[in-house]
């Protein structure tokens, strides 16, 4: 379920045991400020030719990726408003590794 994703995407896409813990933290920074940032910046009224081009990068990868999937719904098309909550979910797991894999603890 979705508590389950959300546990498990953090490992995964912190990479947490296979980066450093800089890199980690350059990777938090770097999809802060590309993928985070500029569509809820433009949301709340803070255009700036920065943020303007970050997220017509954002939708042309959407629409470059388009052809590679089957079924294209809603949640296809509105997936960049979860650029957020996925960039979240990857400093949670840069600041607090899951250590769970399978159930077992360690």
């Amino acid at each position: 379920g979705f508590v389950d994703t959300f546990r498990g995407w953090g490992r995964s896409l912190a990479l947490t045991g296979v980066d450093r813990t800089a890199r980690q933290w350059l990777d938090v920074l770097t999809t802060a400020l590309t993928l985070a940032a500029p569509l809820w910046l433009l949301f709340v009224g803070i255009a700036t030719p920065v943020t303007a081009l970050l997220v017509l990068i954002r939708l042309g990868t959407l629409i470059g990726t388009a052809r590679t999937y089957e079924r294209r719904g809603p949640g296809y098309w509105l997936s960049p408003l979860a650029d957020l909550l996925v960039w979240f979910v990857v400093v949670r797991g840069v600041v607090s590794p899951s250590r769970e894999w399978r159930g077992r603890q360690y």
